[in-house]
């Protein structure tokens, strides 16, 4: 059987897909257990994984990765902060889970509310009403955006996962003084997701990083 270059082409971003999802789970699984293999060869290893990656790509003809790749849900959208602390944490986190928002405008907060409405058959006519319907029905939402975490670009949302594994991605990812990146994370079960506050982050750059202050982009609370 004879298939055409968009066969061909179909045929090896599937394996690009699957490829890069075993990679990064693997490489993740390496780093994190830094007893067991040391920084230099962890740093190898993802190394290793980009290089194969990117010769995949070049193969099929893609010079970027689409942001379903790093699952990241179509519409959502970032900032370095959420961009660079996804990146870091994405390898640890279970098979699955996807980010679904990230900054928002008060706009986007409307349309969730709204969207919260809908499924739990609450009247949306008057938001304030909703919003407050909401809150007793246990879901977790501000009205107004505020300006600090979804609204300031400094927290993202996770779900398409066990909840508590989300969490305790998070916690590891923190923990590890391996990784340039501090969270924090609230399960919002009736929400299905989990919020995730970043708290300081470096440049996302898996090959190699400098922990100095002036590569740091801190996060302060507000």
């Amino acid at each position: 059987m004879i298939l055409s270059d968009s066969e061909i082409r179909l045929l090896i971003k599937e394996v690009i897909d699957e490829t890069s999802a075993e990679l990064l789970e693997k490489v993740g699984s390496a780093w994190g257990t830094r007893h067991k293999l040391g920084r230099r060869s962890g740093m190898a290893a993802i190394r290793g994984a980009t290089q194969v990656r990117s010769a995949i790509q070049s193969a099929s003809g893609e010079t970027e990765v689409s942001s379903n790749q790093y699952r990241i849900n179509d519409g959502v959208k970032l900032t370095p902060a959420i961009k660079n602390a996804f990146q870091w944490l994405q390898p640890y986190l279970p098979k699955g889970a996807v980010m679904t928002s990230g900054l928002r405008t008060q706009e986007d907060q409307d349309r969730i509310i709204r969207k919260y409405a809908k499924r739990n058959n609450v009247p949306s006519d008057d938001l304030d009403v909703a919003h407050k319907k909401l809150k007793g029905l246990g879901f977790k939402i501000n009205r107004f955006i505020g300006r600090a975490g979804h609204g300031d670009g400094t927290a993202f949302d996770v779900s398409g996962a066990n909840l508590d594994e989300i969490v305790s991605a998070v916690k590891a990812v923190s923990k590890n003084d391996s990784i340039p990146v501090k969270l924090a994370a609230l399960i919002e079960r009736k929400n299905n997701a989990v919020h995730v506050t970043v708290k300081s982050v470096s440049k996302y750059d898996p090959t190699d990083y400098v922990s100095e202050e002036s590569n740091i982009l801190a996060i302060t609370d507000s």
